[in-house]
């Protein structure tokens, strides 16, 4: 059996629609039954129908046959691509043998515009703009007279929009398009609405929220901060194709008419409130008559410039039900979802028209069983009147939260005459579409409850930006973006939003340099709260995780000079190469040296930035910035690093930690720095103690020397601060700090899942984008076996591991065009064998009898370690007699 093609996409655009650029880029995966089977070439054709593809004709670009191992971001070099036009697209690969693999499927892909001049729409407004707290709505009646090819709808509705199509949302999309600094960039999201187009009369419909776009004033209700980049607008271009090849366009223009819903407020922070009696059956189809609406005014277009959202979007990825209703009050009901997660609720309610409902979202509960709000902000509800039919059935659109508890006011279950009655509540989990890439399981189910509390956590904060938490802030703070980028890559598909969160730095980046806090910066903090490294090194380091993860080095490319302007700055503050201000180890429990955490970050980014520049063809500045990380390096050393009792003070977990993991220690004396962070820990009680900062590099720097088992002692200690304790207490989801306390969906501490899966299952990459890969699992005694797999952009990885008295397994998978190297862990075995399949392997000979893809490599450390190519392996370990 040859080779396969499983996937194939155009790079960094979750959906294969709007794509803006002229030079694409390709990628594809491959899967071949045969092992050690790598790609020697490959060929790529595009063309502008479905029949020239099926008949092998690139009339748009054929790229012939292209010796080459590299099947990702293969840029496009075929001719120019048009605006608004569906090309058709497929790839076919040779293996070790020079054998050509079999034509992939047929692809396809979406182009949207290319200039802002391609753009014949215009920005349209409601009439009355006054009340900008209302949700406008919008229509436009137009006729399709031929049979349909193609139709897609290319639309920005600021601040979120929801497109209905005669009388039917489009898509499955939630909160679009994206949040930007809507000054800078503003998303359009493009839609394939072919099969919607009815012959004869259709009608577009549009409803505009005001999401970050406006924030204003919360009348009483929470809200973090405020903006106002401006009335509520969209602009909308629907193209259909005929099978004639004509083409009609409908645009957002003057002839579009508006009226207003019934969303009386719309916050992003404090709420949603709806009047069903305001309702307009059948506002956004062909047979209502408008002729009260009023007509639209055009609209300044807006000052950011639109370009097509790449990044996954919302969805509503999962349903929970409620597990419990309490009454903790006469007539006020509080319904448990049994899980903290991200979203919507959905009521179902009965009862007479002008009877309202007010409903408000919490994490937790006060002891008297009424919903505590503290951890979320503060005050925050919806309310919901009713139109007084039979059943109704209603959920916020443009107003999200995190929660897990519901209270419900207004109604009654025993006075249906006077209260309406509430049939059902659902919870709507809401986040980012990203593919769920990897998976992580252990025989150790505390590791398992912890694994599934830090994903819901992660969940709940991939929104189109990375939140800190999806209440009481939803802001992009950075930090997570890079210190927690490869525990979210081994879960999810992070890279075009990590793509998006770059671009987004850029956009907040100063005139001099600084890389605010929080990304897109609707705000404007104060001190540390704007000047944090480990929060503006995320401009560095983000994009570096995205290379080493996706291989993809024109992230590095276009953020280059936003990293260079950044990291001048960060010079331009340091007195005597030492960064003054910022958060230090937010977080965490021992008070830190915000000098001594703030330094480590700025030497980790010129190190960093010295290798990008080496790896770009930038060698002086490359040199320059190794001077450069010389020069912090003494000077960190000399004021901060203790020669008489060999350890940085004041002692601590993340001061002993941080210079450790990033190479700052001076020479001789990392041994003893190790101690005494070994020390402190054990007189802690095996207590964690870092903060977010800190817990990064304490968990790297213990399990880069080894103290594995340290770290397991760590997480499963019984009492706090500990993640086992937590899971103790029945927590959901990861808390903000490790007390419990705050927010109950953050997942800035959520390090340890990197750990799970580059550790205990043992897969690394040691080549940027999984060329090369370490398989190093790790025995600790809390676990008899565990699992890890990651759909990586080369195919499936895989390290599954049992571990027996006399024997360890060791399941592995290395997908083509990759190789491995395989740490088999020989424990106390004085004599063993090893068996690959039926296969003996011969450690003393040097021997591999009969094992195709696996050659001998060498004994080290107490491991055997084994060169494997692509393909599935089962070692089998097994103590021997003597």
């Amino acid at each position: 059996m040859g080779a396969i093609m499983v996937t194939a996409k155009i790079s960094n655009n979750y959906e294969q629609l709007g794509i803006d650029t002229m030079a694409p880029r390709f990628s594809w995966v491959i899967t071949d039954s045969n092992r050690d089977e790598i790609q020697t070439a490959y060929q790529i054709i595009v063309a502008s129908t479905e029949v020239n593809l099926d008949n092998h004709v690139g009339d748009q670009w054929d790229s012939g046959k292209i010796t080459s191992r590299i099947q990702h971001d293969v840029l496009y070099e075929g001719s120019l691509l048009e605006s608004a036009k569906k090309y058709w697209w497929k790839v076919r690969t040779w293996g070790r043998a020079n054998n050509a693999g079999s034509w992939s499927m047929n692809y396809s892909f979406v182009t949207g515009f290319m200039e802002i001049e391609h753009w014949t729409a215009k920005w349209i407004q409601d009439s009355d703009s006054s009340n900008s707290y209302a949700s406008p709505l919008f229509r436009k009646l137009f006729n399709s007279t031929k049979a349909v090819k193609h139709a897609f709808a290319y639309i920005c509705g600021l601040g979120q929009f929801t497109l209905y199509l005669n009388g039917d949302k489009v898509g499955d999309h939630e909160l679009d398009p994206g949040w930007t600094n809507y000054d800078k960039s503003c998303l359009y999201v493009t839609f394939d609405v072919t099969k919607e187009i009815k012959l004869g009369a259709n009608t577009l419909g549009v409803i505009l929220g005001n999401g970050f776009y406006n924030v204003h004033d919360s009348q009483g209700r929470y809200s973090k901060l405020n903006t106002d980049f401006g009335p509520n607008q969209l602009i909308c271009e629907l193209h259909i194709e005929f099978t004639d090849n004509s083409v009609l366009k409908i645009v957002s223009d003057e002839s579009w008419k508006s009226a207003k819903s019934p969303i009386s407020y719309s916050h992003i922070y404090g709420g949603e409130d709806y009047d069903a009696r305001k309702e307009l059956p059948g506002w956004n189809s062909v047979e209502f008559n408008d002729s009260e609406w009023d007509q639209v005014v055009v609209a300044a277009p807006v000052n950011g410039r639109l370009t097509s959202q790449k990044q996954p979007p919302l969805k509503i990825m999962r349903t929970y039900s409620v597990v419990n209703i309490m009454e903790p009050q006469p007539e006020l009901y509080v319904y448990d979802l049994g899980i903290n997660f991200s979203g919507f609720f959905e009521i179902v309610v009965q009862g007479k028209a002008g009877q309202s409902l007010r409903i408000l979202p919490s994490e937790n509960l006060k002891p008297d069983g009424t919903v505590d709000q503290e951890s979320i902000g503060a005050i925050q509800y919806c309310s919901y009147t009713l139109k007084g039919e039979v059943v109704e059935t209603w959920r916020p659109m443009f107003y999200y939260s995190g929660f897990r508890y519901l209270q419900i006011e207004g109604a009654s279950w025993i006075n249906a005459d006077l209260k309406p009655t509430i049939i059902n509540v659902k919870g709507l989990n809401m986040y980012s579409a990203a593919k769920q890439t990897g998976q992580f399981s252990s025989s150790n189910e505390s590791y398992n409850g912890i694994h599934q509390m830090l994903m819901q956590s992660f969940k709940s904060n991939l929104q189109s930006v990375l939140t800190d938490c999806p209440h009481r802030e939803k802001l992009g703070w950075l930090e997570c973006s890079q210190l927690l980028a490869d525990s979210f890559a081994y879960n999810f598909e992070i890279h075009a939003l990590w793509s998006k969160i770059a671009q987004d730095m850029s956009e907040a980046q100063t005139a001099d340099g600084l890389v605010p806090d929080i990304a897109p910066e609707y705000t404007v903090f104060e001190a540390g709260f704007r000047q944090s490294t480990g929060w503006g090194s995320a401009a560095i380091l983000a994009p570096w995780h995205i290379y080493w993860i996706y291989g993809d080095i024109t992230i590095l490319q276009r953020q280059y000079d936003t990293m260079s302007k950044y990291l001048s700055y960060l010079l331009s503050i340091a007195k005597d190469n030492i960064i003054e201000i910022g958060l230090g180890d937010w977080g965490g429990i021992q008070a830190w040296n915000t000098e001594l955490v703030e330094t480590t970050q700025y030497y980790h980014d010129i190190v960093i930035m010295s290798q990008i520049a080496e790896l770009l063809g930038y060698t002086e500045e490359s040199t320059e910035y190794s001077k450069l990380a010389l020069q912090v390096k003494t000077s960190f050393n000399e004021q901060f690093f203790n020669w008489e009792t060999s350890c940085y003070s004041p002692i601590t977990q993340a001061h002993e930690a941080m210079p450790l993991a990033l190479g700052l220690v001076p020479a001789g004396y990392e041994q003893k720095v190790l101690k005494t962070l070994l020390d402190d820990i054990s007189a802690n009680g095996n207590h964690v103690q870092t903060g977010e900062i800190g817990h990064r590099y304490m968990l790297q720097a213990l399990s880069d020397h080894g103290y594995h088992q340290v770290i397991d002692q760590i997480i499963m200690n019984p009492t706090a601060p500990s993640f086992n304790y937590l899971l103790s207490l029945g927590k959901t989801s990861m808390p903000e700090y490790w007390d419990g306390s705050c927010s109950q969906q953050h997942a800035m501490m959520g390090h340890v899942e990197a750990w799970f899966y580059n550790t205990i299952a043992g897969i690394k990459p040691l080549k940027p984008g999984y060329e090369e890969i370490s398989i190093k699992p790790t025995v600790i005694s809390s676990h008899t076996s565990a699992s890890a797999s990651i759909e990586t952009i080369r195919g499936l990885v895989c390290s599954s591991w049992t571990k027996t008295a006399s024997q360890f397994l060791l399941d592995v998978t290395i997908p083509v065009n990759s190789k491995g190297i395989v740490y088999l862990p020989i424990f106390h075995f004085n004599n063993f064998s090893l068996k690959e399949g039926r296969k003996l392997i011969e450690p003393d000979s040097k021997k591999i009898e009969c094992s195709t893809g696996v050659t001998w490599n060498r004994i080290e450390d107490n491991h055997l370690i084994l060169n494997v190519g692509s393909g599935n392996y089962n070692f089998i370990l097994s103590q021997t007699e003597i």
